[in-house]
């Protein structure tokens, strides 16, 4: 079963979300900000920093490097469940992030995917956050890999 929010209007987030996203650490890097604002010319920008950071801090998941119950709580059950298994079922060091893109496809939903890159094969992350209850959860994730090497492809 899926909670979903009800449409009420939302309390104001602050300027930053530095304390809902501790990964949020650049200090050149501009935050995104409450899901209304999101738009405009620069709406598929501040989309894309907030799927950025979402995929920084899930690939540090991946790789060992933080503990998967940081996530926890901006992750559904069955995404954050996803992450974990992805976690142990490849070996993710040396992988890194090649490109992210993302857009706002509603005033509380942004989805994207992020290009990683790792030992010559390139896995595709798809992401989907929505804005709910003053911040932002991913509801949606998944990883698409390529074909195991030697393996015929149809």
């Amino acid at each position: 079963m899926r909670l979903v929010a009800p449409d009420l209007p939302l309390a104001p987030v602050p300027d930053t979300l530095q304390g809902q996203l501790p990964w949020l650490a650049g200090p050149d890097e501009p935050h995104p900000r409450d899901p209304a604002t999101i738009g405009g010319s620069d709406g598929n920008e501040q989309a894309r920093q907030l799927v950025g950071a979402m995929a920084r801090g899930m690939m540090e998941v991946l790789q060992h490097r933080r503990s998967p119950s940081q996530l926890e709580q901006w992750m559904d059950d069955q995404s954050h469940l996803l992450l974990l298994a992805w976690s142990r079922q490849h070996d993710w060091s040396g992988a890194q992030l090649a490109s992210v893109h993302a857009c706002r496809v509603a005033t509380r939903a942004v989805e994207g995917s992020v290009q990683l890159r790792q030992a010559g094969r390139v896995f595709a992350v798809l992401l989907r956050l929505e804005h709910a209850y003053g911040r932002w959860l991913v509801t949606v994730f998944d990883v698409i890999s390529p074909p195991a090497v030697g393996s015929a492809v149809a």
